[in-house]
């Protein structure tokens, strides 16, 4: 299996885009921070303010082949933030629900931009999520485009896959009085030994547009905590330092025609491996259980 996990890496770092680099030991990807959206945060509201950003990384990314994910030519975020938030009626007569005011759960949160993919896009849009929900055999029935997820925090094979393709991530982060959703923009290893793919003991960094903040790209370090999930120090200058820890991963992305073929074999053996990172972390405090399962949603900070 660690055979696997390291094809599936080298797999993906073949897929790197224009933005990505190698700078001294520090192999990076990084998506151009002026094709995301940076409207800020409006009350509660940060997961559907995340989404909507993301969209419009999307549609300067794409064009046209993306469709028409953000209103008034491409321009109009504030709108689509409201309609994710408040619902919508597609073209069908369809009435959506939309995320609601105040936060938004893991369900709603997908079900909201899976809809919007179906309605305003261009059906080429490829949609993917892991979340950890420990919700037994099934977690997902019921839920709309619930088959394009999996039940597990979100792996750095899985991110760093989805990121080298060009997909846009929004995360959402937990600590013990609350939940925040933020877009990732880039992820970094110190390359230590050369061979183009992380490794044990190797440091990592991501790098995040944050709604509470939109004006920079914010730095953090990665690490492995307890129980397997990625913690990093939540820090945006505008609201009280935590740690947190990431139990949430959604994107989308419009397929690369010349590397669809690739991008499926690396994925394969990513499931294959079994994305087995459980392994003990420093630097950030574990959060306890009895804190998660007070399950606030994204977006009461």
């Amino acid at each position: 299996m660690r055979a696997n996990r390291q094809l599936a890496a080298v797999l993906a770092f073949g897929l790197l885009t224009c933005g990505s680099s190698v700078n001294a030991d520090w192999v990076t990807i990084q998506q151009d921070y002026n094709s995301y959206g940076h409207l800020g945060n409006a009350g509660e509201n940060c997961a559907p303010t995340a989404t909507a950003n993301s969209f419009q990384y999307l549609q300067n990314r794409y064009g046209a082949r993306a469709g028409n994910l953000v209103p008034g030519a491409g321009t109009d975020l504030e709108s689509a933030r409201d309609k994710l938030i408040n619902g919508w009626t597609n073209a069908g007569g369809v009435q959506r629900a939309g995320m609601g005011s105040c936060g938004a759960s893991a369900k709603s949160w997908w079900e909201t931009k899976a809809q919007w993919v179906e309605d305003f896009g261009t059906g080429k849009l490829k949609l993917a999520g892991q979340v950890h929900l420990n919700g037994g055999a099934n977690p997902f029935a019921g839920w709309f485009d619930g088959g394009y997820l999996q039940d597990i925090f979100p792996q750095w094979d899985f991110l760093w896959t989805e990121l080298a393709h060009g997909e846009d991530i929004e995360l959402g982060i937990r600590f013990r009085d609350g939940a925040h959703a933020i877009t990732l923009t880039s992820l970094k290893f110190d390359d230590q030994n050369g061979n183009a793919q992380w490794d044990n003991g190797e440091a990592r960094k991501l790098d995040y547009l944050d709604p509470n903040d939109t004006s920079r790209l914010i730095e953090a370090d990665l690490t492995i905590l307890n129980d397997g999930s990625l913690g990093f120090r939540w820090d945006n200058g505008n609201n009280a330092a935590r740690d947190a820890y990431i139990d949430l991963a959604y994107t989308e992305s419009v397929p690369e025609p010349g590397v669809l073929a690739l991008f499926g074999l690396a994925l394969m053996f990513l499931f294959l491996s079994g994305m087995n990172q459980r392994k003990k972390g420093g630097g950030i405090e574990l959060i306890s259980a009895r804190a998660r399962l007070k399950m606030y949603p994204y977006g009461n900070l």
